[in-house]
């Protein structure tokens, strides 16, 4: 179990896949907690014309183990999607989609190790 803010991750979990890391689920105040947090991050990654790639994938999966919390812009496509590209992209990193306005999407995927305090 990790925490968020000041709340800690249920025990409840979605499994994505046998072969996947399982996901927690998130209740709407963790979601809350997550985008304020996310509001003040800049864009680490942008999707353009060429779409999902294995190298987005890859570099997504690198932000998310560094830094849990990764801020991604969506250019150039509609609200549909934009909605499939965000679906992809979390089923494809193994983190949760935790909010979605305009062309900006915020991803999550909760550390493996627990970290130590500083």
């Amino acid at each position: 179990m990790g925490m968020i803010g000041r709340y800690t991750l249920g025990a409840g979990a979605r499994g994505v896949d046998d072969r996947t890391m399982t996901l927690p689920l998130l209740t709407g105040a963790q979601k809350a907690e997550l985008r304020g947090r996310g509001q003040r991050l800049e864009a680490a990654l942008k999707v353009g014309k060429d779409g999902l790639t294995p190298a987005l994938m890859a570099e997504l999966r690198r932000l998310l183990r560094r830094h849990e919390l990764v801020k991604v812009r969506l250019l150039g496509s509609d609200r549909h999607a934009r909605s499939k590209l965000c679906e992809e992209m979390s089923a494809g990193s193994d983190s949760l989609c935790v909010g979605a306005v305009g062309q900006t999407a915020l991803f999550y995927a909760p550390s493996k190790a627990p970290s130590e305090p500083s």
